[in-house]
């Protein structure tokens, strides 16, 4: 996907063009994730809640026990859904959208969101959603 200019590497330097694949995509994918946000807000200003969110959990460890790596995406987005500027619904709703009406994507992305907002609260891991495995379907918007 084709996302423009970004500040990859630094905030001190130029963006430059940026594109991204899938993990599944590449044939030597890095062993790292990169947590791009869009802000208004002056990147100074959320540089430090982003850093400390991205250093108190670990999204790949909590996808892999909800049975897919390819969710640390959403458990990311789930983490810091309570330190954004609008509601965890609207976020979670904007989520899960994309996946139409293909329920199953929809029911494991749901539990991720879940899982990284408990991690985030404090939550022990294998608690909620980790631990019922059980769909939350009361919780999950239905697709517009």
């Amino acid at each position: 996907e084709v996302v423009g200019d970004v500040r990859q590497r630094s905030l001190d330097l130029a963006p430059t063009p940026q594109a991204y694949l899938a993990h599944a995509q590449s044939d030597d994918p890095p062993n790292y994730m990169a947590l791009v946000v869009r802000s208004s807000l002056p990147a100074a200003t959320i540089e430090d809640a982003v850093r400390r969110l991205a250093h108190s959990i670990d999204a790949g460890a909590i996808a892999l026990a909800l049975g897919d790596t390819r969710l640390a995406n959403t458990v990311m987005l789930g983490a810091a859904a309570d330190s954004l500027p609008f509601t965890a619904d609207a976020l979670l709703a904007e989520v899960l959208r994309r996946f139409g009406g293909k329920e199953e994507l929809r029911q494991r992305n749901a539990d991720a969101f879940e899982a990284g907002r408990e991690q985030m609260r404090g939550t022990s891991p294998g608690q909620g959603v980790m631990r019922t495995g059980r769909p939350n379907s009361d919780r999950i918007p239905a697709p517009n």
